[in-house]
């Protein structure tokens, strides 16, 4: 897929306004305040900022296993879920720092709502008290703990897919990878704006360094958090684009942005998996920024964009139950 020039004029116009508002109130990045107040923030915003949701049937929250302690998930059942159907097992962005089930509660109802499949979001430890490989742990522990509560959830192990938003999309990718080979393999990836690697210089990150969002610094500031030391950025189970071998990992969905510093690494993920022999479908958002999921009130696009991944990934898990049944 082509991504369009990054051209000021082809931003969308309720972000613009969001982008504006930012620099004139003097927000500065991620790495301006201390991590909790950086934390509360994000809460903040991901509340207000956030288009309203039709109503679920049920949201209840539930303690899976972990490798230092019980991880909390929330289950998300739509009205429309299918008895013995399928699920997506989220995991929320925020660079690996930030964020949590809350900031990620109204995405998650969105995707249930409008993919017609149950979603269970998983609380995973954060960086800098829980550095790499706890967030990654974490999320293989979830997973792998969802799939064997199939029946207590009323889900079918076979469509279990697995996604995230940004570095939620790298957790999501490399649980993809770590088991592609074994029976737990994922049903599907979906993968929103995702971090796919820590470092790297594309020509996303170098024209939109600064002023959309998400900025240099803040990449940096994030990978600094989230690793013990730099050498760790080149691993696969940190930056999935590395992996040495996808050939047998799931299909992936794969949103991108236009004004996002990932956009690039985001379209080179997909390219590499198709090279794979991977089935990969993308979704381009030309006007949008870097965690436009949590922005769907400024923006008819930035809500149509989940809308529309949620709907691609429900049609995709019924064609494999179709497929398999």
């Amino acid at each position: 897929m082509q991504r369009q020039p990054f051209e000021p004029a082809n931003l969308d116009a309720g972000i613009k306004t969001f982008l504006d508002d930012l620099t004139e109130s003097g927000s500065v990045g991620f790495d301006s305040a201390p991590v909790e107040e950086m934390r509360a923030l994000f809460v903040e915003l991901a509340t207000h900022l956030d288009a309203p949701n039709a109503e679920l049937e049920a949201v209840s929250d539930h303690q899976a296993p972990g490798p230092d302690g019980e991880i909390t998930v929330r289950l998300y059942v739509p009205k429309n879920a299918r008895p013995n159907g399928g699920a997506l097992v989220f995991f929320h962005g925020g660079g690996w720092v930030i964020g949590n089930l809350q900031t990620h509660d109204s995405m998650c109802r969105r995707l249930a709502n409008h993919g017609g499949v149950k979603v269970i979001s998983v609380d995973y430890r954060l960086a800098p008290e829980h550095k790499y490989p706890a967030a990654i742990d974490d999320a293989i522990a979830a997973y792998t703990w969802v799939c064997g509560e199939a029946e207590f959830f009323d889900i079918d192990r076979k469509q279990i897919a697995v996604g995230g938003d940004s570095a939620g999309g790298a957790l999501a990718a490399i649980v993809s990878n770590e088991l592609a080979k074994t029976d737990l393999r994922p049903a599907m990836q979906v993968l929103i704006y995702p971090v796919t690697q820590i470092i790297g210089a594309t020509l996303s990150r170098a024209v939109l360094a600064d002023g959309y969002f998400l900025s240099a610094n803040d990449i940096k500031f994030f990978g600094e958090q989230y690793l013990s030391e730099p050498g760790q950025a080149l691993l696969p189970k940190v930056s999935p684009i590395l992996h040495p071998d996808l050939s047998n990992v799931p299909p992936a969905l794969i949103v991108t942005a236009g004004f996002d510093p990932l956009c690039d690494e985001g379209l080179a993920y997909a390219e590499k998996l198709r090279w794979a022999g991977v089935g990969v479908e993308e979704i381009h958002a030309p006007s949008l920024i870097h965690g436009f999921a949590n922005l769907t009130a400024l923006s008819p696009a930035a809500l149509s964009a989940v809308e529309d991944t949620a709907q691609r990934m429900g049609k995709a898990l019924k064609r494999q139950s179709r497929s398999k049944g």
